[in-house]
Order: C-alpha cells, then sequence, then structure tokens
C-alpha cells in the first residue's frame, strides 16, 4: 500500500478511536457497562467495515479473533493519540508514527488478512 493510502488508513483509524476515546459513555464518573460494550461493538464494527473496503477483506467475517485484533489497534492508535501529545517536535512526531504504522501493519496482516 502507498504511503499516503498508509497514512489515510491510520487517519481514519485515529478518528475512530478518538470518537470512542471522548464519547461520553467512556468518560462518566461510574460508566454503564453495557452502553461501553455497546460502544465497542459499533468503533470494532465501524473499524472492520473500514478496513473490509479499504483492504478487499470481501467473505470475511469479523469472528472474534478478528475483533481482538481490531481491539488491538484501538490499543495501539490511542497510545498513539497520547503519546503524540507529548511529542517534543515533528521529528519525534514522525517516529512515533512510524511505529504505530508498523504496529498497526503488523496486526492487520498477521490476523486481519
Amino acid at each position: 500500500m502507498a504511503v499516503q493510502q498508509d497514512n489515510a488508513l491510520i487517519n481514519d483509524l485515529m478518528e475512530q478511536v478518538l470518537f470512542l476515546v471522548s464519547h461520553p459513555a467512556l468518560n462518566m464518573e461510574e460508566p454503564d457497562q453495557q452502553e461501553v460494550d455497546q460502544l465497542f461493538a459499533e468503533v470494532r464494527q465501524n473499524i472492520w467495515q473500514m478496513l473490509s473496503e479499504k483492504l478487499d477483506l470481501v467473505g470475511k467475517e469479523l469472528n472474534e479473533n478478528r475483533a481482538k485484533a481490531i481491539d488491538a489497534i484501538i490499543y495501539v492508535v490511542t497510545g498513539l493519540g497520547q503519546a503524540m501529545g507529548g511529542a517534543a517536535d515533528e521529528e519525534v512526531q514522525l517516529a512515533l508514527l512510524n511505529k504505530a504504522r508498523g504496529e498497526v501493519w503488523y496486526v492487520v496482516e498477521n490476523h486481519l488478512l
């Protein structure tokens, strides 16, 4: 995948994760576990749809193993967002982005494709 497409995919993933982590259901003092579970299920499904379209995963289903892989991607992208906020300069941000890109692609290639 070309770097621009690669970056676009990471940006799309970041957008989904930002929606998740900023959602009021997760930021309540005592979150409703059923609502949190539903929110994660929706975000997993959205990410799966996006990846299916971009990576041509036609015919593959979002099963338990792929859901866990998407959770790993959510974890990587959440960490990237947190780390980017504390990055000293653009060079550090680029290094963080490249590291996260590699981690996301490891999960995609080894657990989703």
